[in-house]
């Protein structure tokens, strides 16, 4: 005779047996008729008792796997942990059929009303949460494939698949957005970015995903980039400096992956775009909201996220294969620059960006922009907000390395209408001059440059001295000279007065902004090139009216020669709107009094004393020399150079502008230009 059971044991077997019938069922759609049909009928016949009933097989809590040392995997379990396993597994498969095909059906626009049922089902998630992710976790790292007849892959669908519309509603559901804030969800987004698959050792991956990959980068992104994003960022900061590294690394490994996989089909494509959509905005994102300091895995992300869309740009003009996303190439170069133009950035991160071929990626890619799409933010301001940084000699190396060469791309473009033709055209104008001006500087000199800040330095021998032998004053470490004699000279004529003043002054600030002898070379270089390019000779300047003496018993009447090459980036600060620069230079000529004036935040008095005594002098000499000022930009700085050029017609073309004398002034850039 039967042992007769109480109603709670009946109650419990009628609820099991419902939720059998109902998941056959939905398997049975699935195979049929696709998600679609699973979530509408999960939303008319799911109750929460078959709900709660699923979430019962999370309760125990997941057992300890031993790893084996011959093949460093999970082991097999005892004969109690092996059940707990398998209970909790079913429940993983079946907890992830409902919600994936709920999700499947509110995103295809079926029957609304499924948002109820939606957010009574995450309702009841929310209550048990901390052992679910639990047992997430845990079937994602230590389930073996073989052992419990449960898929691997299929694991990590259901994570995800659990995971996607959680996130999805984050931003509309109170209930839904506390989710994604607790340190296991997050925890759980960390572990699927790094798990990587057992049998090939690659990234875990989705296979069975119709549109990506890897639709744990899909997560990664909707994590990131939602009104949540900011509460990964403060859990991942709490974490050590080795899980802090390993996450990036997991990331690049990631983009690494996606930029191997085959892309012959139109499908491929598609799927290589999505996942570089998700991974390369996401990454850039992370990167920019971690603390000072803290630069790992910058360089990396840059150098495989611009590699990855510029394989793919090559693979649309040489193997006509299918265009990435739209999206795709405007997300993830306007992440790349904003990462790479961050002031916390490393100056070998920005170079590792033009290595990797941003520049052929950006002119390939200006066709394709859609600008009609609103969630486009186009690429045209990305690609100009770039230019500023071609005046350092280590990016133009790092150009040459990407891919310098312009004028093939523009004859590849000739294939698209004259409409699409026409949004290349200005900015590879202004690419192509950048490059010819840091090809004269940089590549085409034939004696280095002077850098002295004597203001009776005399005309440069052809050829005298060798510039990296320069004496640095040694209590300010401000000021440079050519030789000991200029260096004695300077002392007593002026840098006695300035020397204490710029030692508590200068001397921080250039160090705080990384500014360097190197970077005030090439900033001197790239403004001699731009008068020897621009600039006719002095008689010239003077029989035109444009420069030169007008009346030489008034200061106003020696003219300076500006050219500002940091993209308006000095007017921004001025107006206090950051406007993106249209044009690689602009030149203007205006009177000392007048540069003084426009000029004033970023000039101190100490260079302003030096341009006023060398403008006594250059109103004798205003046949042969010229005042030439330019302005730059640096990661974090903006930069003034202000030279005394000697002309000589007996020089060769491109070198008959030579600087004789120069001062330096910075400016230390607003966070808020960064959106800091």
């Amino acid at each position: 005779m039967p042992v007769p059971r109480s109603a709670k044991y009946i109650g419990r077997d009628v609820i099991k047996e419902r939720r059998e019938r109902l998941l056959s069922q939905a398997q049975t759609l699935w195979n049929r008729d696709g998600l679609t049909a699973v979530g509408v009928l999960v939303g008319e016949r799911l109750d929460m008792g078959v709900l709660e009933n699923i979430l019962d097989g999370f309760d125990s809590a997941p057992p300890r796997r031993r790893i084996a040392k011959s093949n460093g995997r999970p082991t097999r379990l005892d004969e109690q942990g092996a059940d707990d396993e398998d209970i909790a597994l079913a429940a993983l498969k079946d907890l992830s059929l409902v919600f994936k095909g709920l999700y499947t059906a509110l995103r295809t626009g079926k029957l609304q009303k499924l948002k109820l049922t939606m957010d009574r089902c995450i309702g009841v998630v929310h209550e048990r949460w901390g052992g679910i992710t639990q047992w997430l976790i845990y079937c994602a790292r230590n389930v073996v494939p073989g052992d419990t007849g449960y898929n691997w892959d299929r694991v990590i669908d259901s994570c995800t698949w659990i995971l996607e519309p959680i996130l999805f509603y984050a931003d509309d559901d109170p209930v839904t957005h506390d989710l994604v804030a607790r340190p296991p969800t997050i925890d759980l987004v960390f572990c699927l970015l790094r798990i990587t698959d057992p049998g090939t050792e690659r990234p875990a991956t989705h296979k069975s995903y119709p549109n990506s990959l890897c639709s744990i980068a899909k997560v990664f992104a909707m994590s990131v980039m939602s009104t949540t994003g900011h509460y990964i960022q403060s859990h991942l900061n709490e974490k050590s400096p080795h899980t802090r590294r390993d996450v990036v690394r997991s990331i690049v490994r990631r983009i690494q992956d996606v930029s191997a996989t085959p892309r012959h089909t139109p499908d491929d494509m598609s799927r290589v775009s999505c996942d570089l959509l998700n991974l390369i905005p996401g990454a850039c994102i992370i990167l920019t909201r971690r603390g000072p300091g803290e630069a790992y895995g910058v360089s990396d992300v840059l150098f495989e996220g611009a590699r990855a869309l510029s394989c793919a740009m090559e693979d649309v003009s040489f193997k006509n294969s299918a265009l990435p996303d739209y999206l795709t190439l405007d997300a993830g170069i306007n992440q790349l620059v904003s990462l790479a133009t961050w002031p916390r950035t490393p100056p070998r991160a920005m170079e590792r960006l033009f290595e990797a071929g941003i520049i052929p990626c950006i002119i390939r890619s200006l066709p394709h922009t859609n600008r009609s799409d609103p969630r486009h933010r186009g690429i045209e301001e990305p690609a100009y907000h770039l230019l500023p940084f071609l005046t350092d000699s280590r990016i133009f190396s790092a150009v040459k390395t990407g891919g310098a060469d312009l004028e093939p791309l523009m004859k590849e473009l000739e294939r698209y209408p004259k409409s699409k033709v026409a949004v290349v055209e200005p900015i590879y104008n202004a690419y192509s001059l950048a490059l010819r001006c840091c090809k004269s500087a940089f590549q085409d000199r034939k004696s280095p440059i002077e850098m002295c800040y004597n203001l009776n330095h005399e005309v440069p021998r052809e050829g005298s001295r060798d510039c990296t032998t320069l004496k640095t004053c040694s209590v300010c470490r401000v000021v440079f000279y050519c030789s000991e004699v200029c260096q004695r000279e300077d002392w007593a004529a002026f840098h006695s007065e300035e020397c204490t003043r710029g030692a508590e002054r200068w001397r921080p600030r250039l160090t705080v902004a990384g500014v360097t002898e190197r970077l005030e070379r090439d900033r001197l270089m790239i403004l001699e090139a731009l008068a020897n390019r621009f600039l006719p000779p002095p008689t010239e300047i003077v029989r035109r009216g444009s420069g030169g003496i007008q009346n030489a018993s008034e200061d106003s009447s020696v003219r300076i020669h500006t050219f500002d090459l940091a993209g308006g980036l000095y007017q921004s600060i001025a107006t206090g709107e950051a406007s993106p620069p249209k044009r690689f230079v602009e030149y203007e000529s205006m009177t000392l009094p007048s540069y003084f004036q426009k000029y004033e935040d970023v000039l101190g008095d100490r260079t302003r004393a030096r341009l006023s005594r060398c403008a006594e002098d250059i109103k004798h000499k205003h046949e042969s020399t010229l005042l030439v000022a330019g302005t730059f930009t640096a990661h974090k700085v903006c930069i003034c150079i202000c030279a005394k050029m000697v002309y000589n017609p007996d020089s060769e073309v491109g070198e008959r502008y030579r600087v004789v004398w120069h001062a330096c002034s910075i400016l230390c850039l607003p966070l808020w230009l960064f959106g800091i």
